[in-house]
């Protein structure tokens, strides 16, 4: 019998280049997580938090976290894996930095 896992998806906080506006962080937000959630089998809880739109809740106890890395938020994914690392929770990183510069982020 497989475990029922609950699992959350995090989009970390986009950071602003000096020619960037707020509407940068909401106005087309990345389908990866959508796709994963969509994606998982249905005994599993899966649930999306972005950081674009509001605080993350780090009060919470998933039993597994995936965290959607770019070379914009990848210092602050590493930021927030580390929150959960550090209460023994799972973190995998998804997305084209984590695949592009995978032997930096498997060190965290």
């Amino acid at each position: 019998m497989t475990k029922n896992l609950k699992l959350k998806l995090i989009s970390p906080k986009m950071s602003l280049r000096p020619m960037d506006s707020e509407f940068k962080r909401v106005m087309s937000p990345s389908l990866s997580l959508l796709t994963i959630a969509s994606l998982t089998p249905k005994n599993h809880v899966v649930y999306i938090e972005d950081e674009n739109i509001g605080k993350l809740n780090f009060a919470d106890s998933p039993d597994l976290v995936g965290i959607n890395v770019n070379v914009d938020t990848s210092l602050r994914a590493i930021e927030i894996s580390k929150q959960y690392m550090s209460r023994g929770i799972k973190v995998v990183f998804g997305g084209i930095h984590a695949s592009a510069m995978s032997e930096v982020m498997i060190k965290f």
